[in-house]
């Protein structure tokens, strides 16, 4: 049976997801070759666009935290990148940033905190404080725990039309059912379908 709807802030999540319902590719978790190229489409920046504007803080586990790190921050300063991606990366300088690790012991990013609590413990919390939604982004391990525990207002799923064959699924054995609505579709022109769930 699915969780009643929960009060406060909108809990969303975003993932790109394969055909064949993986999210990395059968490299390990590092292997992202088969969804990356999708996300430069126009429709993907427009999406991204979107959930960006409506949210106020993101979290993120260790790898995506560490990766985007390396990333992004030279972006927002680079008067020769895209500006969808500057906005991207200046959304993500300013934006709080709640980090899951059991091993990192600093965060050094501006407005970045690690979490001294679950993703379930710790969105609860965020529900009852101002602010705007409160942004998965492409954190397996996070996005699976607030399935979990029925946290998860909205699904943001793109889906590439791929069949990896092996690597990271977003949805395993034992995931508690749900019922979602599919409120938003939109075929992309690389063929990726990006799809909209709310709970």
């Amino acid at each position: 049976m699915s969780a009643p709807p929960n009060a406060g802030r909108r809990v969303v999540a975003q993932i790109s997801m394969t055909m064949d319902g993986r999210v990395t590719g059968p490299g390990g978790p590092a292997d992202m070759e088969v969804i990356a190229g999708y996300a430069v489409s126009d429709a993907a920046h427009e999406r991204s666009a979107e959930a960006l504007a409506a949210a106020t803080t993101a979290l993120l586990g260790r790898l995506n935290y560490e990766g985007f790190y390396g990333y992004w921050p030279p972006v927002a300063l680079d008067e020769t990148a895209d500006p969808r991606d500057r906005n991207i990366a200046r959304w993500l300088d300013d934006v709080e940033k709640v980090v899951f690790s059991t091993t990192m012991t600093d965060a050094p990013w501006s407005n970045s905190r690690i979490a001294d609590r679950g993703p379930v413990e710790e969105v609860r919390e965020l529900r009852g404080t101002e602010g705007g939604d409160i942004l998965v982004v492409n954190s397996v391990s996070i996005i699976r725990q607030l399935l979990a525990g029925g946290q998860i207002d909205r699904l943001l799923i793109d889906l590439v039309p791929e069949v990896a064959g092996g690597g990271t699924a977003l949805f395993e054995d034992g995931t508690p059912h749900s019922s979602w609505s599919l409120t938003g579709a939109v075929t992309a022109d690389d063929g990726a379908l990006l799809l909209t769930y709310d709970r």
